[in-house]
């Protein structure tokens, strides 16, 4: 009679931990959470394809249709305020206004619904049996869908996974034929957004808007989330040293407020990564910096700045200078040292950084581990992997003219 031989517990134990290095193996590989917001994107692509399609056969079979109303911004997000005053919706320019559907017809699609189009008019019915919404549909993420018309229409929606983000490697917000590089867009005309985007965005690397991708713990930002799509976000833990919000900072859009007497306010930026230049529309409230200090610093010793400011002027600091033919105020080239004067008014300041060959740990508002800090109004910081061409840094800071009106 033969015995049955089992496992012997070393066996066991063998076949255990392969198991749970398999296991791990296939969480980081295939990333759930990065598979589960790229299933949400890809419903986003086609909800924004399905209502672009009804849309188009509406305008196709009659003129007499109404749109909506131009220069609103129609949101997939419920309000009982038809102009979404309950939402904390980002800043619009001058001239722009929200609009909001409440939640009992918010999918509607007879006019009455977040997209105020009639599309029963469509002589064979309604192609929608509902309106879509975008997966998650909140404020606090930034993720719903936009739909704004003018004679024509435009849908958005934002991306959330790397896969269809700038840079991804299914890159659907940048490669989509709109003017704004983080956003899905469709439509008859893709120019009809007033959240315009940065021009060039081969080499972006580091991109923070105060109007969009801000966490507030109060009055006070806690998280900055970066619009590049390669999340180097910012984030401060530590309640005492985080910036204060400012809503109506420049052109009726908002910036994040450094200052030294509230306990040393910066953000930490996630990762570390080269840039070699920086574009950043800033002022100080002081005449002259209160202090040693930079917009955007290492989060390392003095060896590693970027560049940082002359406490008690409104020049560059010598360690390190500022390089004349790569500093400009305003489109303006700067001589060393960089007199920037008057500081209290925001600008457009451009930087090629020093030590453009390594890559750093940064933080928003602070240099040298948070031991330089100064009075700064920061609204807006974007960063390249490279030197721009001199037409391609133009076009960034038309942009940014464009949208703060600085000069």
């Amino acid at each position: 009679m033969q015995t049955r031989r089992g496992f012997t517990l070393i066996e066991l134990l063998i076949v255990v931990g392969i198991v749970a290095v398999l296991a791990v193996t296939v969480v980081f590989t295939l990333n759930p959470a990065e598979l589960l917001r790229q299933a949400r994107d890809s419903n986003r692509l086609t909800d924004l394809y399905t209502l672009n399609k009804a849309l188009a056969i509406l305008d196709g079979e009659t003129t007499s249709a109404s749109l909506g109303t131009s220069t609103t911004v129609y949101v997939s997000i419920p309000d009982s305020s038809t102009a979404c005053a309950n939402l904390g919706l980002p800043a619009l320019p001058a001239g722009y206004a929200y609009g909001c559907a409440p939640t009992s017809t918010l999918r509607s699609t007879d006019g009455t619904g977040w997209v105020p189009v009639n599309f029963s008019l469509i002589s064979s019915g309604s192609p929608l049996s509902a309106l879509p919404i975008d997966p998650v549909n909140s404020t606090s993420t930034g993720l719903y869908y936009t739909y704004i018309p003018g004679g024509s229409w435009e849908i958005n929606a934002v991306p959330e996974s790397r896969k269809y983000r700038i840079l991804g490697d299914k890159d659907r917000a940048s490669t989509d034929g709109g003017d704004n590089p983080s956003l899905f867009e469709i439509g008859s005309n893709l120019a009809l957004n007033p959240r315009k985007g940065t021009p060039v965005v081969s080499t972006l690397k580091l991109w923070f808007d105060a109007n969009y991708g801000i966490t507030k713990n109060g009055t006070s930002v806690s998280a900055w989330k970066d619009q590049s799509g390669n999340d180097n976000d910012a984030t401060q833990t530590n309640a005492s040293k985080q910036p204060a919000f400012s809503t109506n900072a420049l052109n009726g859009l908002p910036a994040i407020q450094v200052r030294t007497n509230s306990g040393s306010d910066f953000l930490n930026v996630a990762n570390s990564f080269l840039l070699k230049q920086v574009l950043i529309v800033y002022k100080s409230p002081n005449a002259t910096f209160n202090s040693y200090g930079t917009p955007l610093g290492s989060n390392g010793a003095s060896a590693t700045r970027t560049f940082i400011f002359q406490s008690g002027d409104t020049t560059f600091h010598s360690n390190p200078g500022c390089t004349t033919g790569g500093t400009w105020k305003n489109g303006a080239s700067l001589t060393s040292p960089c007199n920037m004067a008057s500081i209290t008014n925001y600008m457009i300041l451009t930087v090629n950084t020093q030590y453009p060959t390594m890559s750093r740990v940064y933080t928003v508002g602070a240099s040298d581990t948070g031991s330089y800090i100064a009075d700064l109004d920061i609204a807006e910081i974007i960063g390249y992997d490279s030197v721009l061409s001199a037409t391609d840094r133009q076009a960034v800071e038309g942009y940014l003219n464009a949208k703060y009106s600085v000069y």
